[in-house]
């Protein structure tokens, strides 16, 4: 396994065991999904630095898009503020903008990570993805997002010999899964 698949495989086995130490405390598996965010945001740059040297462009794009996918939740914003000011920003525009800032960084971030594939099941499927992507962010479906994370999801598997950055595609879909989980369940 590589430096990259180790990283990521560290962070899904992590939340994997904080889910299984609350099923054996409270009976119910649930992800710690307000983590979600900052696991993927170190874990990008963990890999990023593993991987400047190959790919300079996506070492850069992945931890900006990890970062603006942490201020995009107010979890991490609630740190900073007391429950007066928590309030007042949550009615503003900020996380909502960074929100559609993430969207736009994963939408381009799918672009740079497949463009030179030539395969034709590959351009639909990334085409797909991205349209999926822009539909999830319009209608505020995960669902959609979660499908268009797998697809890219199935589309990285195929390269990450080439490119081990892409693992952390894997990363954001089953992160994205298991919040899901968590919040369907």
């Amino acid at each position: 396994m590589s430096k990259e698949g180790r990283v990521i495989a560290l962070a899904i086995l992590t939340i994997f065991i904080y889910a299984f130490s609350i099923l054996l405390q409270k009976g119910a598996f649930i992800f710690p999904f307000p983590l979600n965010e900052i696991i993927f945001f170190i874990s990008a740059i963990a890999i990023a630095i593993q991987q400047y040297k190959n790919d300079k462009l996506l070492s850069v794009l992945f931890p900006i898009v990890g970062f603006t996918f942490v201020l995009s939740s107010e979890f991490y914003w609630a740190i900073f503020y007391n429950s007066q000011q928590m309030e007042v920003f949550s009615n503003s525009l900020v996380t909502d903008l960074f929100k559609i800032i993430f969207y736009l960084g994963v939408i381009s971030l799918i672009y740079l990570s497949f463009k030179e594939l030539k395969s034709k099941l590959v351009e639909i499927g990334f085409i797909v993805s991205i349209l999926g992507i822009v539909l999830s962010l319009i209608l505020g479906n995960q669902f959609i997002e979660i499908v268009s994370l797998f697809i890219v999801f199935l589309i990285s598997i195929k390269r990450l010999e080439v490119r081990p950055i892409l693992n952390l595609w894997i990363l954001l879909f089953v992160l994205e899964v298991t919040k899901l989980w968590s919040l369907a369940g």
